[in-house]
């Protein structure tokens, strides 16, 4: 039996080079939902929650999806929340040393931050329900 390892190595690059390529490309893909125009901390000096998240997975029915709709219901009732996704804002990353996504900080008036919250295992996501909960609450 004869083996063609030319032809093997060949296909084998062929489909590397395709999935590097595809790879590269995901990653300039534009995100649908814009990034909120937040100055944070927020000039009244209330809470402000940063959500370093992926918005592509808003379809999710879990995990990263329900921070995502989470976070937008906060935003809708007014608390000052910024969507940043993966690669957008690397001073902000870099500033809060964010290394996974999700990631889910909330900061005080002045900006510093008094909780962090990482991954999607369903207690993270109880406890950032429960946190902007409490943050949404009149009164605070």
């Amino acid at each position: 039996m004869k083996r063609n390892w030319p032809g093997v190595v060949a296909v084998a690059l062929l489909v590397a080079g395709i999935i590097l390529y595809k790879h590269s490309q995901a990653r300039k893909i534009a995100y649908s939902h814009p990034t909120p125009n937040v100055t944070l901390p927020s000039a009244k000096g209330e809470p402000a929650v940063l959500f370093f998240v992926d918005p592509r997975e808003i379809g999710e029915t879990g995990g990263c999806g329900a921070i995502l709709r989470m976070e937008r219901a906060a935003a809708a009732r007014g608390l000052a929340v910024r969507e940043i996704p993966p690669g957008s804002d690397p001073a902000t990353e870099k500033r809060y040393a964010v290394t996974v996504t999700p990631t889910v900080i909330f900061l005080d008036g002045r900006g510093q931050s008094t909780r962090r919250l990482e991954g999607e295992a369903p207690a993270i996501i109880e406890a950032i329900r429960s946190e902007l909960t409490r943050l949404a609450r009149p009164g605070r």
